[in-house]
């Protein structure tokens, strides 16, 4: 339902061809679990034989890797603010991201700043 709600949404955004070959390799997976609809809307689109003679879809595990991920920015222990950063970036240039922040700037509140730990990929708590 969540596939079908976010094609029919941005149907105008999607190209045909597109369209097309994600309703095809939606059928193909959805195929063992309802195999009567799934083979009428496999005809519905315009292929002749069954659904169930196609090929099972291949991953791509390219397509899953990310360039980037949210931090969490805890103080004293406690969530203050998230900000997205590259997958490569340095901890110095994550302090610098974080500090800068004005929510973090007012939660620090020219306090002294005993210790900054970063878990790379996942969150910087900084102790004040």
């Amino acid at each position: 339902m969540k596939f079908y709600n976010s094609i029919s949404s941005n149907l105008n955004h999607v190209n045909k061809d597109l369209r097309r070959e994600a309703l095809m390799k939606f059928c193909i997976l959805l195929a063992p679990f309802a195999p009567h609809i799934s083979d009428e809307i496999w005809h519905l689109i315009g292929n002749s034989k069954s659904v169930h003679l196609e090929e099972w879809p291949v991953f791509d595990e390219e397509a899953l890797k990310e360039n980037s991920y949210e931090l969490v920015i805890q103080i004293n222990g406690k969530v203050r603010d998230k900000i997205n950063v590259e997958i490569n970036i340095s901890d110095d240039e994550i302090k610098e991201k974080t500090l800068i922040r004005p929510n973090v700037e007012k939660w620090i509140d020219k306090k002294t700043i005993r210790k900054i730990i970063i878990v790379k990929g996942r969150i910087i708590n900084i102790v004040v």
